[in-house]
């Protein structure tokens, strides 16, 4: 395969993905389906929207004036899950154990699913400032809550096996947990854009950053950067195995997303 960049169109908001009466507007990557099941291309929170369905009569279908906001997303066999910077969770049958009434030294920026297991649905929450809780049969394997940062946290997500996390921070630090290995970061280094997600490979990861600047660690590979592709601010990315043998080696490759809702595929 040649190396390129394939430009995904969603309308505003992308898909509406309903959860008992409540209803997450969400760009999933993984919903196009075409390069393998959800949990194999590490779930990403990937946009911001509303927790409450919009108007269909409203401006545009806009989230309603009161609606919560989206803090996060994530996709992991199958199960969904959506968090409010409050730590509400939410996922397909309605709201979950989370953080809300509870007093957050900061705001939860994300939420990740794991393995379900028998006492039902299990994820982190992970914290602008560091701070990772665990619900269901989430195993906790650290976090930086309370330890000086020299950036906000802005994302997370579980290593390949279940077994550990990555966090990241808007000046690419990266920081291991459980059996998640360091591969690397942009910690230090001068960046044109803040870092906005993070997406894991079976053996490393990849960084993005606002302007669609693509860092890759491990075996996430390089192909093309999303820099002077789009004009709306990045605010996600995702990979995705697309080797053509089942057999052969993953050969990994990258969609990032837009706030506009285009889905940009770096391949």
């Amino acid at each position: 395969m040649g190396c390129g960049i394939r430009r995904v169109s969603f309308s505003v908001g992308g898909a509406l993905t309903c959860v008992t009466g409540l209803c997450v507007i969400v760009l999933v990557v993984s919903a196009l389906g075409a390069f393998g099941p959800a949990d194999s291309i590490g779930a990403q929170p990937l946009t911001t929207s509303c927790l409450t369905k919009p108007d269909p009569s409203g401006s545009n279908g806009a989230c309603p004036a009161n609606s919560p906001s989206v803090a996060g997303y994530s996709m992991y066999e199958g199960s969904e899950y959506a968090v409010t910077s409050e730590g509400a969770v939410y996922d397909q049958e309605g709201q979950l154990a989370g953080m809300n009434g509870s007093h957050l030294v900061a705001p939860i920026v994300g939420v990740v699913g794991t393995s379900v297991v028998d006492n039902g649905p299990s994820y982190w929450l992970v914290a602008k400032d560091g701070g990772v809780f665990s619900f269901g049969g989430a195993p906790f394997y650290g976090s930086l809550g309370g330890r000086r940062l020299n950036a906000p946290v802005v994302g997370m997500v579980s290593a390949n096996d279940g077994t550990g996390y990555w966090l990241v921070s808007s000046d690419g630090g990266v920081f291991s947990f459980g059996s998640a290995q360091f591969y690397g970061s942009t910690g230090g280094q001068r960046l044109d854009a803040p870092v906005v997600g993070i997406a894991s490979t079976y053996a490393g990861y990849y960084l993005v950053g606002a302007d669609g600047g693509l860092f890759t660690f491990g075996d996430a590979l390089f192909t093309e950067s999303g820099n002077g592709y789009t004009t709306s601010p990045v605010v996600g990315v995702s990979a995705v195995d697309v080797a053509v043998d089942p057999a052969s080696p993953p050969r990994w490759a990258a969609y990032i997303a837009t706030a506009s809702g285009d889905l940009l595929f770096l391949y």
